[in-house]
């Protein structure tokens, strides 16, 4: 049995965190909302390698700096230690765009799984994305994914069983090494 039992699903607005959702769970959901705000909540459970999980779709979010109801949720969500692992969903075909948002998960000490959405969007626009190199980079689980096929859902699967998991977690290092060497001095830029 792997050490994951509860799963959170983090991504901005409109990366296919909803359409993995679905895709996982199908008839097997809920919907509600969380305690005192009117930001929807939903969970639900999928079986995998023998093993029964539960994901928690939080809503969308550009940031965790907590300016709006759904940061708000998210926040809290994650520091609540309630999930087991992080999968932050980014739009492959926006990949330097929706790389920023990692910086907002530095300081979490939750294993951290990263899913490249839209691989397919990105490969009709001529991108290749060297997914091991940036799992290399970054130290923690780098998967190439399409949320919208779930007969391409095995590798994520797969994953859900291993034994590392501990090792998983997002490091300020190596994402600061990560910014640097793709973005160079637009990134110091900000910085200072």
């Amino acid at each position: 049995m792997s050490g994951i039992h509860t799963i959170a699903l983090l991504s901005q607005p409109n990366a296919g965190k909803s359409t993995l959702f679905n895709g996982l769970t199908g008839s097997r959901q809920h919907v509600g909302n969380w305690p005192g705000k009117t930001v929807e909540k939903k969970e639900g459970t999928f079986k995998a390698g023998g093993n029964t999980y539960t994901v928690v779709d939080l809503p969308g979010s550009y940031s965790l700096s907590a300016n709006s109801d759904e940061e708000i949720v998210t926040r809290d969500y994650i520091a609540s230690g309630k999930a087991d692992l992080i999968c932050i969903l980014v739009d492959a075909s926006q990949l330097e765009r929706s790389m920023f948002m990692l910086a907002d998960y530095i300081g979490i000490k939750v294993p951290t799984v990263l899913l490249l959405n839209m691989m397919d969007v990105s490969g009709q626009q001529g991108q290749q994305i060297d997914y091991k190199a940036l799992e290399k980079e970054l130290h923690i689980p780098v998967l190439p994914f399409v949320a919208a096929d779930k007969k391409k859902y095995g590798p994520f699967y797969n994953l859900l069983q291993r034994t590392d998991l501990p090792d998983w977690i997002l490091s300020e290092e190596r994402l600061k090494g990560y910014y640097e060497k793709e973005i160079g001095g637009a990134y110091q830029k900000i910085r200072d």
